[in-house]
């Protein structure tokens, strides 16, 4: 059975309230600002890659949903912001070109910071190591200072006869250093730890 307009009457010119069902609206824009506004509010630390977000497919012509993990997959894919990663590696003390450092990441990498802490050299205070590399040279920039203030014979930061080379192919860089006599220009001296930076 299905009523007829005359048995329904009128519909009621106020608008139905979100509580009741309705949206508190009659226009559509001003109704999903009613439906959105009046959700809880989700703060940074309480969203998961799992979490869906609305969206309109304009070639479909239809509404679908998409999760957080597939926008940022999404936006990296088209360039749109940029990336960090960070990690770390543990040296080997191998070098040259044929023993190349290796790194890979999700992105392909515009520039790459490297570093460890002290490393000694017959010095009781030992030094630190800092590489960095940036997209389009073949060289990985390294160099090394030492912790004591007072030394005089120090080399500072980005000794260009340190420098070992590098090369970047997609998501990953390799890097070597020159000359044995110099471990730290390898950034791979055996045993250390060493951080890395990278954005993309």
């Amino acid at each position: 059975w299905m009523p007829t307009a005359a048995q329904v009457g009128a519909l009621p010119d106020a608008t139905v309230g979100i509580a009741k069902g309705g949206t508190g609206a009659t226009a559509a824009a001003a109704a999903i600002y009613n439906l959105v506004n009046a959700l809880t509010a989700l703060s940074s630390t309480g969203l998961a890659t799992g979490d869906y977000l609305p969206l309109l497919d304009a070639s479909a012509t239809t509404g679908k949903k998409v999760t957080l993990a597939n926008l940022k997959a999404w936006l990296q894919s088209q360039n749109i912001g940029a990336r960090i990663a960070t990690g770390s590696y543990t040296g080997t003390g191998t070098y040259g070109a044929s023993n190349p450092c290796s790194l890979t990441f999700n992105f392909p990498p515009k520039l790459v910071a490297i570093s460890t802490p002290l490393i000694s050299e017959n010095s009781p205070d030992g030094y630190a190591i800092m590489g960095i590399w940036i997209a389009g040279l073949n060289i990985m920039l390294i160099g090394k200072g030492y912790a004591d203030a007072n030394v005089t014979n120090n080399n500072g930061f980005f000794n260009m006869a340190a420098n070992g080379n590098a090369s970047a192919s997609g998501n990953t860089l390799q890097f070597y250093g020159l000359k044995s006599s110099w471990p730290y220009n390898a950034l791979n001296f055996n045993g250390k730890i060493y951080t890395y930076t990278t954005l993309g």
